[in-house]
């Protein structure tokens, strides 16, 4: 039996700011690397969070957290990945589970 092709990653809404000025969030790393695991054995991936929204932590964004190609992946904001962070994440909600696989689709 294949498994299902489809993919739901869930990330955190919640952000704020710590102590020294800069903004907590989503560790970048966390959602792009099982995205890319995900899209390269041919699954769907969409994105998930408690808003649908998320902001991203600063220190993910620091290059000792996200190497080159990390963070081309990252700032291509026309590419998959941030094209579902950015426009296209569900809250919880709004996620459609008839859309998960079947027994016949496998």
């Amino acid at each position: 039996m294949a498994p299902p092709r489809r993919a739901i990653i869930s990330v955190t809404s919640a952000h704020t700011t710590l102590h020294h000025g800069k903004e907590t969030g989503l560790f970048i790393s966390e959602a792009l690397h099982p995205f890319n695991v995900f899209k390269k054995a041919g699954f769907e991936v969409d994105f998930v969070s408690e808003t649908g929204t998320y902001a991203p932590d600063w220190l993910s964004e620091q290059p000792d957290f996200l190497p080159t190609d990390d963070r081309k992946q990252w700032e291509d904001v026309n590419g998959e990945f941030r094209k579902k962070l950015d426009n296209n994440m569900m809250k919880p909600e709004e996620v459609d589970a008839s859309k998960a696989s079947s027994d016949s689709d496998r």
